[in-house]
């Protein structure tokens, strides 16, 4: 939810629009972007109550400014989805369903997760993955509380060094000789640190989902009103196929295809 990793969803989102359509075309977004210390204060003090509130808040603003679907750009927040779901009468694309959907289809059975320690190692993201089929994997407890320090006291301040990269090659490479078929990188920021080209081998990777810059196309490549970032794939849980009048995308390494969904003016994503 840094900063750090807003850039890299709105930059990845207009830059699959302005490639799909040419010219000048970007893409059209409701953006809400959190002051990151107040989110940070509250996930230190175990307030979740207060970040249901201020995240719920955040998404009536963009439906309140039009959006026709709620995204939240960030793998740990996911933890308040139920609470933002509640709270607004407009979809929320769910990234876990992304990439439980995008593993299937691409033939993996487990998954291991790399994320901040909430995401590690309770039930809200490892146990929506597993209710959908997907087996998950995490490092022992003591190596979960090092990912997440690491995530915390230099990635989502914009700090990347080769001694954590090194250190997070490592653990992939453990997880995979655990029986993992891929990677979730289940915190945007990860993706930062280690990009495609110094990942181990361990299989595609799954993380960032971004599961919206191809909502500005439909499929014949005409412009539709708006885009939204984050948005995770858009297949239902039961893993249907929708045939979309439109077309998202995810801002990771996957890209996939939505369902349409009630017509409103625009979409929206909480960062």
């Amino acid at each position: 939810m840094s900063w750090h990793s807003s850039i890299e969803y709105y930059t990845k989102i207009n830059d699959a629009v302005a490639k799909k359509l040419g010219g000048h075309h970007s893409a059209q977004i409701l953006l809400d972007s959190c002051d990151f210390a107040d989110i940070r204060e509250l996930q230190e003090a175990n307030d979740w109550a207060g970040n249901d509130a201020s995240l719920t808040a955040t998404a009536q603003r963009l439906v309140d400014g039009g959006a026709e679907a709620v995204a939240i750009a960030t793998n740990l927040m996911h933890k308040c989805a139920p609470a933002i779901e509640a709270s607004v009468d407009v979809p929320l694309i769910h990234m876990v369903d992304s990439i439980a959907t995008r593993a299937k289809r691409q033939g993996f059975s487990t998954l291991a997760v790399l994320g901040t320690r909430w995401t590690m190692l309770e039930d809200f993201y490892t146990g929506r993955l597993e209710a959908q089929g997907i087996k998950t994997l995490v490092p022992d407890e003591a190596t979960c509380l090092e990912v997440d320090q690491i995530i915390w006291d230099e990635l989502t301040q914009g700090k990347f060094t080769d001694a954590s990269r090194s250190r997070y090659v490592e653990i992939m490479n453990d997880l995979k000789a655990r029986g993992a078929d891929a990677v979730a990188l289940s915190c945007t920021e990860i993706g930062l640190l280690v990009p495609p080209e110094t990942a181990p081998p361990t299989g595609p990777r799954l993380g960032r989902c971004s599961c919206c810059r191809n909502r500005r196309v439909d499929n014949g490549g005409r412009a539709c009103n708006h885009s939204a970032l984050n948005i995770g794939d858009c297949d239902d849980r039961n893993g249907n196929r929708h045939e979309p009048k439109r077309i998202r995308s995810s801002t990771v390494r996957l890209q996939m295809e939505c369902p349409t969904l009630p017509r409103r003016p625009a979409s929206a994503a909480l960062t």
